[in-house]
């Protein structure tokens, strides 16, 4: 019997997250592990809050898709901008800098876990701005012409 280990399990969560299938046909194309990231850099895009008062303000780099960049505003109003800061890697998981991995909860989808790889402590980021879902753009009042 094969059994999965807990990053195998957090991958596909992160699949499960990101890749929503609306049906199951044996064509389907599947993601690769570095679509995953990119899709999860994706999610991480806008802005976000800690639970020590500081902000996140997450945009793409240069090379969008494979890293994006990341504003720190302290709560004292210090700000720092460091380039290529979170990372889609090649197994399909994001990483901060080389300190901290992201995990994705599918039940609270406007937070965002990082497990330090070095020992110390987690933290979370909570979404201050609203991300648009595929279809919100479409949401409102229309006429037909």
């Amino acid at each position: 019997a094969h059994r999965s280990n807990s990053s195998e399990c957090a991958l596909n969560l992160q699949f499960a997250l990101v890749m929503p299938r609306s049906s199951c046909q044996a064509n389907d194309a599947v993601a690769t592990h570095e679509e995953v990231g990119e899709r999860l850099l994706d999610l991480l895009v806008g802005n976000w809050h800690d639970q020590n008062g500081d902000s996140y303000e997450v945009t793409y780099g240069d090379d969008h898709g494979q890293a994006c960049d990341v504003t720190t505003i302290r709560r004292g109003g210090q700000r720092r901008r460091t380039l290529k800061l979170l990372r889609a890697n090649d197994d399909g998981s994001i990483c901060w800098g080389e300190s901290f991995r992201a995990e994705f909860d599918a039940n609270r989808p406007t937070e965002v876990m990082w497990l330090s790889l070095l020992g110390s402590k987690k933290f979370v980021w909570t979404r201050i701005d609203k991300q648009m879902g595929p279809l919100d753009h479409l949401v409102g009042h229309w006429q037909d012409g």
